[in-house]
């Protein structure tokens, strides 16, 4: 089973966006870069239930949540975790959307991703602070 996906948390290498975030007093926000990943958190949730589940397949399974915005991803996490971060509003010049479709994973795994504000208040309840 190949697990394809986009993710957002803290890492060992501590230069990912959300790193960036806890260490920046300023990050510029992209309005119209679209993805819908998962956070780190959320992905570990969703192998255990797949484990769990004792159901595996063969291919490639994608993984994702609701679509959002870096800008409006960035936003609830400094609202979630109270930073004080000035989050500057870009516009790309060619807007970007990295979307995957997860009808086959919820489909197969009676799965239930969790929405943006309950994936970032996880990571915080998992003590997850810079």
């Amino acid at each position: 089973l190949n697990i394809r996906t986009s993710l957002i948390g803290p890492s060992l290498a501590k230069n990912t966006l959300f790193d960036k975030v806890f260490t920046s007093n300023k990050i510029k926000g992209y309005k119209n870069y679209i993805f819908n990943g998962v956070t780190n958190l959320e992905l570990s949730n969703i192998i255990i239930h797949i484990i769990n589940f004792k159901k595996f397949h063969f291919g490639t399974i994608h993984v994702s949540g609701e679509k959002i915005s870096k800008y409006d991803l960035i936003k609830k996490i400094k609202k979630q975790f109270n930073l004080k971060l000035k989050v500057e509003k870009e516009i790309t010049n060619i807007p970007i959307k990295r979307v995957l479709k997860s009808s086959k994973l919820l489909k197969s795994f009676n799965l239930k991703i969790n929405n943006w504000d309950d994936m970032i208040l996880d990571l915080k309840k998992y003590n997850v602070q810079k």
